[in-house]
C-alpha cells in the first residue's frame, strides 16, 4: 500500500476509535490504548508512522460489559468475539466497519467478517505466582494456535514438541477448545495485584503488569484528539519495549501488517493479490 492508502486506512480506524471512545464514555467503561498504539501516542502523539492498526485493552469486567452492551442494531460497525460469533476464534474482540474489508495472506480461507478493525483485548487478573501465569500464557497460545489451524488459517508448528501438542489438542472440538481458552484466561486472582494480557503476541514477561500501572485512565493526545492511556504508561511501555522505547528502531525492524486486499468505506479497492504468486 502507498502512503495515501495507508493514511486512508488510518482514518477509517480513527472512525472506529471515536465510536468506541464515545460508547465507553456513555456506558462508564474503562479502556486504555495499549501496545504499538500506546507507544505511538506517547512517542508520536499519534500512529507510529509505519504502523496501521489500533490496539485497546479493557479490564475483564469492563470488557464483558462492552460485549454485552454493544448495540445489536448497530448499522455501521460489527462486534467480533468468540462468544458472540461462531465463526470467530481469537481470544480478544474486534470492532469492524461494515462494508469494508482488510484481508491478510493468512486469512484467505476465512469465512467471517473481514472488515477494517480495531482490536480490543481483555486485561485478566494475574496470579501471585509468575510460574502459574507463564503456564497460562503457554496454554492460551497453544490453544489459540490449534483453533486457528483447525480453521485452516495458520502455518505449521515451529517445533516437534509443538507439533505433538497441537496434534493431540486438535482432536478436541472447537467448542471445547474455546471453553478451555476462556477458563485459562479467567482463572487469575483479583488479589494478585497484576493484570495479564493473554491475547497479546508477547509472552508473560512483557505482558504481566501491576494493576496500579493502569488504574484511572489518563487522557493523551493521539492524532489530534485525546484518548485514554494507562496512568503509568511509561511503566507499561518499558515492560514491553524496553528502557529505550522512545528511540526509533532500525529501519529493518519497522514492520507492520501486509494486507493483500483492502476495501474502504467509499468503495475504493486496493487489490494486491495480483502480485501474490501463491
Amino acid at each position: 500500500m502507498n502512503d495515501k492508502e495507508i493514511r486512508k486506512l488510518k482514518n477509517e480506524e480513527l472512525g472506529i476509535l471515536n465510536f468506541f471512545d464515545k460508547f465507553c464514555e456513555r456506558n462508564g467503561l474503562r479502556y486504555y490504548l495499549i501496545g504499538g498504539t500506546l507507544l505511538g501516542a506517547i512517542r508520536h502523539d499519534g500512529f507510529i508512522p509505519w504502523d496501521d492498526d489500533i490496539d485497546i485493552a479493557m479490564p475483564r469486567e469492563d470488557y464483558e460489559l462492552f460485549l454485552k452492551k454493544f448495540p445489536k442494531n448497530e448499522k455501521k460497525f460489527t462486534l467480533d468475539a468468540y462468544n458472540t460469533n461462531k465463526n470467530y476464534w481469537l481470544p480478544f474482540a474486534k470492532v469492524r466497519i461494515n462494508g469494508t474489508a482488510y484481508i491478510e495472506s493468512d486469512q484467505k480461507g476465512y469465512d467471517g467478517h473481514t472488515g477494517i478493525w480495531l482490536d480490543v483485548f481483555p486485561l485478566d487478573y494475574g496470579s501471585k505466582f509468575k510460574w502459574f501465569d507463564k503456564i497460562r500464557f503457554f496454554i492460551t497460545k497453544k490453544t489459540r494456535f490449534v483453533i486457528t489451524r483447525k480453521m485452516g488459517l495458520s502455518s505449521k508448528p515451529k517445533s516437534m514438541l509443538g507439533g505433538v501438542i497441537s496434534k493431540i489438542m486438535s482432536m478436541l472440538p472447537k467448542k471445547l477448545l474455546l471453553a478451555i481458552l476462556d477458563l485459562v484466561m479467567k482463572c487469575g486472582s483479583s488479589k494478585s495485584g497484576f493484570y495479564v494480557n493473554l491475547g497479546s503476541q508477547y509472552g508473560y514477561k512483557k505482558q504481566r503488569h501491576q494493576k496500579e500501572w493502569y488504574s484511572d485512565p489518563q487522557k493523551h493526545l493521539f492524532e489530534g484528539q485525546k484518548y485514554n492511556v494507562p496512568k503509568r504508561a511509561e511503566r507499561v511501555l518499558r515492560s514491553i519495549y524496553g528502557a529505550n522505547y522512545m528511540e526509533l528502531p532500525p529501519k529493518d525492524k519497522r514492520v507492520t501488517h501486509n494486507p493483500i486486499y483492502v476495501r474502504f468505506s467509499d468503495g475504493e479497492i486496493v487489490d494486491l493479490r495480483k502480485n501474490d504468486k501463491n
